[in-house]
């Protein structure tokens, strides 16, 4: 992918506006990987089915069973967080519910390979996912992780909250003060930063 002249494009405006080594990107997106299953995702997105079948999904005895057990869990961390951020603890967890099933799904893809394919391989939403794209470089300098190691969904949501980069950029906090974001295992932090 590295080698194709949109890409080469995207590489000089990460070098030029944010001080991006050109032979780092060059080598990081020959690394990355189409996926067949992104751009079908992104073309049949379950979010366009009726709001009865997501009823079904969502509200369940057992998700309510789960979403209790969960708010009985983190009780303190969700009475910190709503006082703190003027936020209703059962949005909170509901929202941890439905993005994720309380951490249980927070993704199979890397989130390299998700932005980049939709943003060179799929015009329709290539702007969009081309800004998400350099948020996520920046999300990724900026909190000292690997880009090719970030996991999340086809659409490159990533962690529990299922934040996209820029989402991530902006409201991720630190809220277990271990002085490290992390949406993915850290259910305090996803807390505090969804708050």
């Amino acid at each position: 992918m590295a080698k194709r002249d949109d890409v080469q494009a995207f590489i000089a405006h990460m070098e030029k506006d944010y001080d991006f080594s050109k032979a780092e990107l060059e080598k990081l997106f020959t690394a990355v990987e189409a996926r067949p299953q992104v751009i079908k995702s992104m073309k049949h997105p379950l979010e366009t089915n009726p709001w009865g079948h997501y009823r079904s999904l969502f509200i369940t005895q057992k998700k309510i069973n789960d979403g209790v057990a969960f708010w009985n869990k983190y009780k303190d961390a969700l009475a910190k967080a709503g006082k703190q951020f003027q936020m209703d603890p059962s949005v909170i967890v509901a929202t941890i519910g439905v993005e994720s099933n309380y951490g249980s799904n927070v993704g199979k893809f890397r989130v390299i390979d998700a932005l980049s394919d939709i943003s060179f391989n799929y015009p329709a939403r290539s702007k969009f996912f081309t800004y998400e794209l350099e948020q996520y470089l920046l999300m990724t300098r900026e909190n000292n992780l690997d880009p090719l190691e970030v996991k999340g969904s086809y659409a490159g949501a990533i962690g529990m909250p299922q934040f996209m980069p820029d989402s991530f950029r902006n409201y991720a906090v630190d809220f277990s003060g271990k002085h490290h974001i992390d949406l993915t295992n850290n259910t305090v932090d996803v807390i505090g930063s969804i708050a």
